[in-house]
């Protein structure tokens, strides 16, 4: 991860955790306007969680920027709810914007700079419900089949386009998005919502 100083060149140092954290308004917002996108909200909310420069220690003093060459083992973007009182067509905007997105460009979660390398596939989405959380997981082939696992039992559901029926009835809460690199890239979601 290179730290680019405003005068100095970059210091490059080991990073192996690709996490970033997001509030799920911005995305819902994103949603709901033309060309927002799932990397560029999660890119944004970061840069403007500014944290103090590690090299000389002045708060939020240098750009951070981080270079992947290669993929960790899974991407987990987190969404921030600012309440479990959400209305179904805010949690349904948010997963279509997930879906559309579902094959993301990993490195512009990061930043904008530079060409993507490889992308990543959405294939679990954790979700809270009641003071639970459950997951969707999408098949290993990269198919559109999700499953829904809830403790030990895991219940077919189909498409995506049923995984989102599901939350917007709930509601149940998106909270972790899980990426990593499928076989098969996702299928359009169209009119299924």
């Amino acid at each position: 991860m290179p730290y680019q100083g405003k005068e100095r060149g970059p210091l490059r140092l080991a990073f192996d955790e690709l996490a970033r954290s997001a509030p799920a308004a911005a995305l819902v917002h994103a949603a709901r306007s033309d060309g927002g996108s799932v990397a560029d909200v999660f890119r944004e909310a970061h840069a403007h969680a500014a944290k103090s420069c590690d090299k000389c220690h002045a708060p939020g003093a240098c750009e951070v920027d981080v270079v992947l060459d290669h993929a960790a083992k899974a991407l987990v973007l987190s969404l921030a709810w600012y309440s479990t009182d959400q209305e179904g067509d805010d949690v349904a905007a948010l997963l279509e914007l997930v879906w559309r997105d579902a094959r993301l460009p990993a490195k512009r979660v990061f930043s904008s700079i530079g060409k993507v390398k490889f992308e990543v596939d959405l294939f679990a989405v954790a979700v809270f419900q009641n003071a639970h959380y459950t997951a969707f997981v999408r098949a290993r082939d990269g198919s559109d089949s999700w499953t829904y696992h809830d403790r030990r039992s895991a219940v077919a559901v189909g498409s995506f386009a049923n995984v989102l029926q599901r939350c917007r009835d709930g509601p149940m809460l998106p909270y972790l998005l899980f990426y990593d690199s499928l076989t098969a890239a996702p299928e359009a979601l169209g009119n299924a919502c």
